[in-house]
């Protein structure tokens, strides 16, 4: 009768064992394709973000430099704003290698970051002989001492001005080699164009291509993965291999080509052919292992690379395989020695394997739940918390993945803060610039025409201030400007009030919902403050630093503008120059 009950009893254990195996192996694979996949798109996407993130910034950060060339916040003739602006820039953007323009008759100014973190300042025009001559910068952001020399450098011959000069508009050069660094390079261009439609100058914004080998080598591909960037002529761009991706050609850099990569992985994942099923990675075997090869296309700012994302199975998956093999040990050995306990291994067997693979089927949906722990000492316990362990490192990878993005997004967000603020500043006296004046003008005039107030306008020359220049200095005349910035805008109290610097030696005030006599007042105020500050003049008829203000004032209409305030305004100054100086004259067309 033993027998009976054992013989019988053979092809269903047989059949329930091959069935749980079954399951189990099913479950594993499945969820590790789908696990796989979407750490692949996870990492794509953390590439996708980082490298539209840096490409936006140069192309932010070029529209900025010709919003301020236009405003004329920068100013490119003046040597000490010139260089301030540019060494403050760059210091806002640690990634950016250099910031720039080369204009038609060969110039070429800008502040670059060397090797070892120091901001230098570069000049190159006719008093140069056309060469780039690199200065340390003291604390204002000015050239200092002389550091490096590069003879017979001409922008316009270089990759970044054609291609711009070409496209008339903004655009990303193809990869080139810096002649300083000689490394493969990048540079967002923009060409600045004047009323008349002639080309001013390009702007550029230089990132070497390491950056983004660093990005790569942060990404979680495991011990044996590998990451590497082609772009479309079949060149290596970036890699996480460990090697150089370009080489030194008669003083320059060139870009390896992939072909002449010695690695049997990558050769390999390149000479796969192209997958189409997006629910599944391919695969490949490189010396006895298994990698899957993930590939995605990059085509933002005119670029058209791939990016290859190589993760080897072992990295991910050892232990549960181990475990796998295990209980399906352990199953076969039950087999032999336990056929009259048969129902009771199986019942027993299938139902934790049903749970392991419940368990994967949430996790291959991103439902990353915790298998219940009942304590099992046996080999469904093992796979049981190699699942979790599992799951708690996918998990951990992904928080991790989504952590990056966030952070590195809201970067970007305070460098644009900082950006919007600097660009509303003037650089020299730390007061609002004609920026932020035309912007609050606007406001200004639309509040008093809703409300019936009056626009009150102050227009400020500092009298004979070329002549001081001359006498005393640029430096003295920076400090003098910033010494008047800093009295009128102490002046204009009121939340509704700008002082700004209009441009030059001119300074504009901005009152809202005043009456004439009160405008006067604070106008003489203004006046007598600048003359008690007592700054020597040698070459005006006051022996000192005077101001002329002209005042404006009106009720805005439906037919008015605030260009005729402006006007107003600056007739009232012209009278006051002409009749003597170191006066306040009203417009007498104000009402």
């Amino acid at each position: 009768m033993r027998k009976w009950f054992i013989f019988p009893s053979l092809p269903l254990l047989t059949v329930t064992i091959a069935f749980i195996g079954h399951i189990l192996i099913k479950a594993s694979i499945s969820s590790t394709h789908l696990i796989l996949l979407e750490l692949h798109q996870q990492m794509q996407n953390q590439v996708n973000t980082e490298m539209s993130q840096r490409l936006e910034t140069a192309m932010q950060l070029n529209r900025m430099h010709c919003d301020h060339l236009n405003c004329g916040v920068l100013d490119l003739v003046s040597v000490t704003e010139r260089e301030r602006y540019f060494s403050s820039h760059i210091k806002l953007q640690p990634d950016v290698a250099m910031t720039f323009i080369g204009q038609p008759d060969g110039s070429f100014y800008g502040a670059r970051r060397c090797n070892d973190g120091e901001i230098q300042i570069v000049r190159n025009n006719s008093e140069t002989n056309g060469g780039s001559w690199y200065y340390s910068i003291n604390s204002f952001g000015e050239g200092a001492n002389l550091k490096e020399q590069f003879p017979d450098f001409d922008p316009r011959t270089r990759p970044w001005y054609m291609e711009a000069v070409e496209a008339r508009g903004p655009i990303f050069s193809s990869v080139y080699s810096h002649f300083v660094f000689r490394e493969p390079m990048i540079t967002a261009s923009y060409p600045v164009y004047d009323q008349s439609h002639q080309l001013t100058g390009v702007f550029g914004v230089n990132y070497l291509l390491s950056w983004l080998g660093n990005t790569l080598g942060s990404l979680p591909i495991g011990d044996s993965g590998q990451v590497f960037v082609v772009d479309d002529y079949g060149m290596l761009v970036a890699s996480t291999l460990d090697i150089t991706p370009y080489k030194i050609v008669d003083g320059g850099s060139e870009l390896i080509p992939i072909s002449e990569v010695n690695d049997t992985l990558v050769q390999a994942a390149i000479a796969m052919p192209e997958y189409e099923n997006s629910d599944k990675l391919p695969q490949v075997s490189v010396l006895g292992k298994k990698y899957y090869v993930g590939f995605s296309e990059y085509r933002e700012y005119g670029f058209d690379w791939d990016i290859y994302v190589i993760m080897a199975e072992e990295d991910f998956f050892g232990e549960v395989d181990d475990a796998i093999m295990q209980a399906v040990t352990i199953m076969a050995f039950s087999f032999l020695l336990s056929i009259l306990f048969t129902t009771y291994i199986a019942g027993r067997m299938v139902k934790p394997i049903t749970t392991l693979s419940a368990a994967a089927e949430e996790l291959s949906e991103g439902k990353l739940a915790a298998i219940p722990d009942n304590g099992r000492k046996d080999e469904i316990g093992r796979l049981t918390r190699s699942f979790n362990e599992m799951g708690r490192r996918i998990s951990q990878t992904v928080a991790h993945l989504e952590e990056t993005v966030t952070q590195r997004t809201q970067e970007l967000e305070e460098r644009n803060k900082e950006l919007k603020l600097l660009s509303f500043t003037d650089g020299l006296t730390g007061i609002p610039n004609r920026r932020k004046f035309d912007e609050s003008l606007k406001s200004a005039w639309n509040t008093a025409l809703r409300y019936g107030w009056r626009v009150g306008l102050f227009m400020i020359d500092i009298d004979l201030f070329k002549d001081y220049n001359d006498t005393y200095g640029h430096q003295a005349g920076d400090d003098t400007l910033r010494a008047i910035g800093k009295l009128i805008y102490g002046k204009a109290m009121r939340s509704t009030d700008l002082a700004a610097r209009f441009g030059g030696e001119e300074f504009v005030v901005l009152i809202l919902d005043t009456q004439p006599e009160g405008l006067m007042k604070l106008a003489e105020d203004i006046r007598s403050g600048v003359e008690a500050l007592d700054i020597e003049h040698s070459s005006s008829p006051f022996q000192k630093v005077t101001i002329s203000i002209g005042v404006a004032h009106m009720l805005p209409s439906p037919d008015t503008t605030p260009e005729t305030l402006i006007h107003m305004a600056d007739e009232a100054l012209y009278q006051a120059k002409n009749n003597g100086r170191n006066m306040v004259v009203e417009d007498t067309k104000s009402v």
